[in-house]
């Protein structure tokens, strides 16, 4: 079987570059997974759900470690600069919209059902 000039000198180029070329996987999916961690971190709403018998409140996630004057989100790690105030403002935006804090919580849980390994 004969083929013709252009796809030998194809079939060589690509097989030299298979040979030279080497992907470190190892490498790759490190920096998948940093990039699934960063995306998750962006995605994570800082506040739960609390459901009493009468009433749904918002709650945020940020806790003020001890020695320190930070607010920190418990889920994620992120840091609020405004402090507990920021923390607090932004539960109340979510309580102002369910509908939005649902919808951010389903994409929330995609990505946390697709990315994270156990």
């Amino acid at each position: 079987m004969e083929g013709e000039w252009w796809q030998v000198v194809i079939g060589a180029v690509v097989a030299i570059l298979a040979i030279k070329i080497t992907i470190n996987v190892p490498e790759l999916l490190k920096y998948r997974d940093e990039r699934a961690e960063k995306n998750l971190r962006s995605l994570c709403p800082h506040t739960e759900l609390e459901i009493e018998v009468d009433k749904i409140k918002w709650k945020s996630k940020a806790i003020s470690p001890p020695g320190t004057w930070e607010w920190v989100c418990q889920s994620c790690g992120f840091c609020f600069p405004g402090g507990k105030e920021q923390a607090e403002e932004l539960a109340q935006s979510w309580a102002q919209n369910p509908k939005r804090w649902i919808s951010h919580i389903k994409k929330y849980n995609r990505h946390y059902r697709k990315h994270v390994r156990s």
